[in-house]
């Protein structure tokens, strides 16, 4: 502790000189300004923060460690700054605290998600599109009675080729059909395949010469899916309409269907008027 000690050089009766209150002065002089008051020169609770400390004198090297407690915190006095980067953990967060306006747009990841945790009532109604579907995964049980609509396949994939019009060949191999040929981009439901009236108003049909036969073969994407033939009893064919349509299933995607017709037997023209090929999705 220090001790202010004052010099004393009289005594009672004694003339009391200028030095001798110099030396007073001067004792007092180097306590305050070079001896100093230490902790154990002040009373214990004694200094008051209000009126004995400056303002905004107290530095970080005054405070002890762990000694700003909560109460000494005014409410809504910690800002942004005065948190470290990622020094916000789990535990400091109350639970249902972190609100919508919390969270940045698109910052919800996959890898946030626990799995089988997107409930029904999470996805917004008319919201999960066929993209997200994989393939083969709607099962018959997962659909209600009546519920397949049409407006629930997509629009009816279909293609339609120009007119044949009077298509004739004498080749004894298959030869593609003028025009009779489509090509499409499907879901991946069975194509219908059929030959039909062009619409032309003129009359169609299929010309097989006397003592012979002809052949029509559907191809898909280059390979023969099936052959339909037509034969005479002894005369020509003129006004047979072939009974030609095929049924094949595909993989979604773009597919090539056309037509083709070979002289089977016999020798001759055979032909093909006013028809066109018409191709859809079932």
């Amino acid at each position: 502790m220090s001790t202010l000690d004052v010099r004393r050089n009289y005594a009672d009766g004694d003339i009391l000189y200028q030095s001798d209150l110099d030396a007073i002065v001067d004792d007092l002089e180097t306590f305050l300004n070079v001896t100093k008051l230490t902790d154990d020169n002040i009373q214990d609770a004694s200094i008051t923060g209000s009126t004995k400390l400056i303002d905004a004198t107290v530095t970080t090297g005054k405070l002890a460690s762990s000694a700003v407690t909560t109460a000494k915190i005014t409410d809504s006095a910690v800002t942004t700054a005065k948190i470290a980067d990622s020094n916000v953990t789990t535990a400091k967060i109350a639970d249902s605290n972190v609100t919508t306006a919390k969270i940045a747009d698109s910052n919800v990841t996959t890898a946030k998600i626990a799995d089988s945790n997107v409930t029904t009532a999470k996805i917004a109604d008319s919201n999960v599109t066929t993209a997200k579907i994989a393939d083969s995964n709607v099962t018959t049980a997962k659909l209600l009675d009546g519920a397949v609509t049409q407006a629930k396949l997509g629009a009816i994939v279909s293609g339609t080729s120009s007119s044949c019009s009077t298509f004739t060949t004498t080749s004894t191999s298959f030869t593609d059909v003028t025009n009779l040929s489509v090509t499409l981009t499907s879901y991946g439901r069975p194509l219908m395949i059929m030959v039909i009236p062009d619409g032309s108003g003129n009359e169609g049909y299929a010309g097989v010469p006397a003592s012979a036969s002809t052949s029509f073969r559907c191809l898909v994407d280059g390979g023969s899916i099936g052959e339909n033939y037509i034969g005479t009893a002894g005369a020509n064919v003129q006004n047979r309409w072939p009974a030609l349509s095929w049924v094949y299933p595909v993989a979604a995607g773009s597919h090539t269907v056309k037509v083709q017709q070979r002289l089977s037997s016999g020798t001759g023209t055979v032909s093909l008027y006013y028809a066109k090929l018409l191709v859809f999705e079932l």
